[in-house]
């Protein structure tokens, strides 16, 4: 140390005329290194650089799915998002049973040769193979933009690209089984309450008509609905009948028999349509119905209110459990992937050109250093020997 402090002690001119002095040495030592630098890296076992991305969930992408409803319904349902946060994915892609995945689906312990140590111990190797693949692996998570690069290096191109591919595949079937064990589980509790909802509809609708029957009430907006349908149906027929009139007329005399009793049907519709029409517009029904006091009408409002209540909740929940049904049977899930791998051409490692370089820098530096070191001892022993 006490060398090192007097040789920085040293000016800049001392230090450049040792090295105008030295420049041979440190030019050839510049260029054997960087020789052997360049013919060291072809020593080198070079490695293989693939990698997959991954978009975010969220952003331009759509977060749920539209689907139109099956069985009881068919309004279209929203589908939760298929996939999971890409937070998430970096966790899964890093847990222990993935990676033990890939490596008993790729036999990777085949691939690190560890076959040897797997004849013996074959968990042991499992595990070694693990923790080698966790070693070629880099996980890396865009902060700002949420995007999650898989990064794989290892020294066969095809094996790199084909890791990186295997882990996006591997998050595909995670996301998909979890997606499907949360479906199923909300499904069978959605189930539940809508038996129980369905029960309760029942209850009601037995209380709306006990109640009635009581007090002899005329639901007088289902009748009305009822003589609207009949009458338009009427309508329907009589229409027909009177076109097929006409064109009877055009065929045959005024007298013939098809005409009378087209003419008969005809008469019939009109008569039953005006008959229709005038109830309808009245508002009452056929048959006569008892006054509600108002007390009688507030208590059969609430009872229809709570009926229709409860069939709003059971229109919903049955929206819910399509959905979940739905989600339940997807077959396939696909993540928002920018990049799958492909097999590089070049390796990343070794970099020819920076070993070349470096050596060609480092081992003249220390060189130089060295001969610094040695000026600064000799100095101070021709200073302790004048003194």
């Amino acid at each position: 140390m006490k060398r090192l402090r007097h040789a920085i002690e040293m000016d800049l001119g001392e230090l450049a005329g040792l090295a105008r002095r030295r420049w041979r040495a440190l030019l050839v030592a510049a260029g054997a290194a960087a020789l052997a630098g360049f013919l060291g890296s072809f020593l080198v076992t070079p490695r293989y650089h693939a990698y997959v991305s991954i978009l975010p969930r969220r952003g331009i992408l759509r977060e749920q799915q539209v689907a139109v409803a099956q069985g009881e319904l068919t309004a279209p349902v929203r589908l939760r998002p298929t996939t999971a946060s890409n937070t998430q994915n970096m966790v899964r892609a890093a847990s222990y049973r993935l990676r033990a995945e890939l490596v008993d689906s790729l036999d990777l312990v085949a691939f690190f040769d560890l076959a040897d140590l797997a004849a013996e111990r074959p968990d042991l190797a499992r595990h070694r193979a693990v923790d080698a693949l966790r070693r070629a692996t880099h996980l890396e998570l865009s902060i700002y933009r949420d995007v999650l690069f898989i990064h794989l290096m290892t020294r066969d191109a095809a094996m790199s690209a084909r890791l990186a591919n295997a882990y996006l595949d591997a998050l595909q079937r995670e996301n998909l089984r979890e997606y499907r064990r949360e479906a199923e589980s909300r499904a069978s509790f959605l189930q539940t309450q809508l038996a129980a909802v369905r029960v309760r509809i029942e209850e009601a609708l037995a209380a709306l008509v006990v109640f009635q029957g009581e007090r002899e009430i005329v639901d007088l907006e289902s009748q009305r609905r009822g003589l609207l349908s009949l009458l338009e149906q009427i309508h329907h027929e009589w229409l027909a009948a009177s076109i097929a009139l006409e064109r009877e007329r055009l065929d045959l005399d005024a007298d013939a028999p098809a005409v009378a009793r087209l003419e008969a049907l005809v008469a019939l519709y009109r008569e039953a349509i005006t008959l229709l029409d005038g109830a309808s517009a009245e508002g009452a029904p056929p048959f006569g119905s008892s006054v509600m006091d108002p007390g009688t009408a507030l208590a059969a409002e609430r009872l229809r209110d709570r009926l229709r209540g409860l069939q709003a909740v059971e229109q919903s929940l049955l929206m819910e459990l399509s959905a979940a049904v739905m989600e339940a049977g997807l077959d396939e899930l696909q993540l928002p992937v920018m990049d799958r791998a492909v097999a590089p051409a070049e390796p990343d490692w070794p970099d020819r050109a920076l070993i070349t370089v470096g050596a060609g820098l480092l081992v003249p530096l220390l060189l130089f250093l060295l001969f610094v070191l040695r000026a600064a001892a000799r100095s101070r022993a021709a200073g302790e020997a004048a003194a």
